[in-house]
């Protein structure tokens, strides 16, 4: 049995950290560029970049669980990937 390192109240956090960092990232950037046609490059790049990072925390959360890692890391990741997949998706229609 491999012993629990994700099981302290920091490594539960952490995956809700990095995706709320990289969301808002990409929204207050987002935000921030002019209306314009040269700078809708920026954003799709930017918005697919906020995905990968979503997509990868689940990834990391499911090999996690099956290294051993407790379930309710898995949980915070799935969800914490979950949020920010739709949160993007919602900025990246909205802007």
């Amino acid at each position: 049995m491999i012993d629990s390192i994700f099981s302290s109240g920091f490594y539960k956090a952490l995956p809700g950290l990095v995706v709320g960092f990289a969301v808002c990232l990409f929204a207050v950037i987002s935000a921030s560029l002019p209306v314009e046609s040269s700078y809708e490059q920026y954003h799709r790049i930017m918005g697919v970049l906020s995905l990968i990072i979503c997509i990868a925390v689940i990834l990391f959360g499911v090999i996690a669980k099956v290294y051993g890692q407790p379930t309710s890391f898995l949980y915070n990741c799935l969800l914490s990937g979950a949020i920010g997949i739709v949160v993007t998706g919602g900025l990246f229609y909205e802007f």
